[in-house]
């Protein structure tokens, strides 16, 4: 019986084992996954083109994923194939079949934005041939100047969502009423539906006011340039954030979760992470290797000049960015701790003054008895 036991212990701890290691353990550690990138990309002399350094890349970070652990119950997920930013720059370099996480399908596609074109990248040559066509060596297009702009341009949508979503604002909607808005975010953060009508003459101003806001934010939810919210909000109706974050990092992290800040930051990060990744290995390969140059020179220390000065550029871009993250990223923070305390200070301020519009009724008759009530007798 108690070898019995004994086996049917072993068995079941097997299991848990397994289990865990393949829920917890699938995403490898972010150090871990870098230096694995690294590895494969150490040999930086071997390709003749900047077209050939963006496949290379695509090639092996598509399934890159990791993750990194806050405790028990937090966790950062970052997925390479879940980055607008790489799904876009490999999709131009011929490499878009590997990457499938989002939709780009004509139909389907949650991005607005697809080519190059369209992010108005393109070098032209003597001869007007485009060098940020796919079908060049590309490395006469500037993507130490392009690049930059693509991912501002990406990063700059993730912020207009993220601050749609202080303002309540959680998905796109194609009536929007802003005073169903209005109730739903005074009645979340001070227990009152401030546009009810039956207390629309009581808080007539704030509700105005409010909604005035939300109607303002609905529009940046609605006039993104690059990511597709109508969408983003369709193929993601029927995912629990909560449990499968991981699984769509775009939706979860812009519309879908109830942990909004959190999820937002790890949306941002993700781009962040594979944005810097591909900068660094392009200027890495910009540093050691002439034949990426577009100078016309049989020189390769004036290649070499020559590519230099896309790296000095490409890190003054990243210090701007990474100034730019943390100051937008700062401000998304102060407006979503202050906005409810400026809508309750609204509040506040009609009430007194509603108070103080009764009070000038009561006061008349009372400093007229008080008169009345006063002893103009003469003291003896």
């Amino acid at each position: 019986m108690k070898r019995i036991e004994m086996k049917f212990i072993i068995t079941v701890l097997i299991g848990i084992i397994n289990y865990i290691s393949f829920t917890f353990a699938w995403y490898p550690s972010c150090d871990s996954m870098i230096l694995s990138l690294n590895s494969n990309f150490s040999n930086l002399s071997e390709f003749w083109s900047v077209r050939e350094i963006s496949q290379h890349f695509c090639e092996h970070v598509h399934d890159s994923k990791c993750e990194d652990k806050v405790n028990s119950y937090d966790s950062d997920y970052f997925d390479a194939n879940q980055s607008v930013f790489l799904s876009l720059l490999c999709d131009n370099v011929w490499r878009w079949e590997k990457f499938t996480s989002i939709k780009r399908t004509k139909n389907e596609s949650i991005l607005k934005k697809t080519k190059f074109s369209h992010f108005n990248i393109y070098n032209r040559g003597i001869s007007d041939v485009n060098h940020c066509d796919k079908k060049m060596d590309m490395n006469g297009c500037d993507f130490y100047r392009h690049l930059p702009k693509m991912f501002n341009e990406i990063i700059n949508d993730y912020f207009n969502i993220g601050q749609s979503r202080i303002y309540w604002i959680k998905w796109f909607q194609g009536r929007f009423d802003s005073k169903s808005a209005a109730n739903e975010f005074s009645e979340e953060n001070f227990l009152i539906r401030i546009c009810d009508p039956e207390n629309k003459d009581y808080y007539n101003t704030s509700c105005k006011y409010l909604s005035n806001y939300l109607n303002k934010a609905n529009k940046l939810l609605r006039k993104t340039k690059v990511i597709d919210t109508k969408k983003l909000t369709e193929q993601g109706g029927d995912i629990n954030c909560e449990d499968k974050f991981s699984k769509n990092i775009l939706y979860c992290g812009l519309l879908g979760s109830n942990n909004a800040n959190d999820d937002f930051l790890n949306a941002i990060y993700n781009e962040y992470l594979r944005y810097r990744l591909f900068m660094e290995y392009y200027s890495k390969n910009l540093s050691s290797n002439p034949k990426l140059s577009n100078i016309q020179s049989n020189l390769n220390s004036e290649k070499l000049a020559n590519n230099k000065e896309k790296i000095v550029w490409v890190q003054q871009n990243n210090v701007k960015i990474r100034e730019a993250l943390s100051s937008s990223l700062r401000t998304i923070s102060e407006i979503s701790q202050t906005f409810p305390l400026h809508i309750w200070l609204t509040m506040y301020q009609e009430n007194a003054h509603i108070f103080m519009k009764e009070l000038s009724k009561i006061y008349p008759p009372i400093r007229t008895l008080s008169d009345k009530l006063q002893n103009v007798q003469k003291a003896e």
